[in-house]
């Protein structure tokens, strides 16, 4: 019975990261690409996610943790976008960031989204800099922040893992 378990759990485990994964490369490419995160991918994977990681622990602690990461990486997006909306009038991160975020943090928990944002912003910080410096791009310049937010999941996983 125990074999059975496992085994299922295992899968469970594989089908987490598989979707997972293929969601993170559909949305990194349709953001780097039309920047625009989709909706259509984005929302009911965050459901998935807390369904899965609630199949996996089992436990009701299990399930506030990654509903709590899911909350508190959409509203840290959503705060940034408020005050910048109030201070330049008009929008500085797209809501879609902010559920990507929710994203993460429904399938990894709290600790991962929260270095996964500290490292983007860092990364996104030096690439917009970068860029401007280089002339490629203007301060005013709408740059895809989804990729570099997933550049900055994968970073936490290869050092912080």
């Amino acid at each position: 019975m125990n074999y059975f378990i496992l085994n299922f759990e295992f899968l469970l485990i594989c089908l987490k990261y598989f979707l997972f994964c293929s969601g993170l490369f559909i949305i990194f490419i349709t953001d780097l690409k039309q920047k625009i995160i989709p909706d259509l991918i984005s929302i009911p994977l965050i459901f998935i996610g807390l369904i899965l990681n609630l199949c996996i622990a089992f436990n009701l602690s299990a399930l506030l943790n990654y509903s709590f990461a899911a909350i508190i990486g959409y509203l840290i997006i959503f705060s940034l976008n408020l005050v910048c909306k109030l201070y330049y009038k008009k929008d500085a991160i797209g809501l879609g960031d902010a559920k990507l975020l929710a994203l993460i943090g429904a399938f990894t928990g709290l600790k991962a989204m929260l270095f996964t944002i500290y490292l983007s912003f860092i990364l996104g910080g030096l690439i917009g800099l970068g860029l401007i410096v280089l002339k490629i791009n203007k301060k005013t310049d709408y740059l895809p922040f989804g990729p570099i937010i997933i550049v900055g999941l994968i970073l936490y996983w290869m050092v912080f893992r």
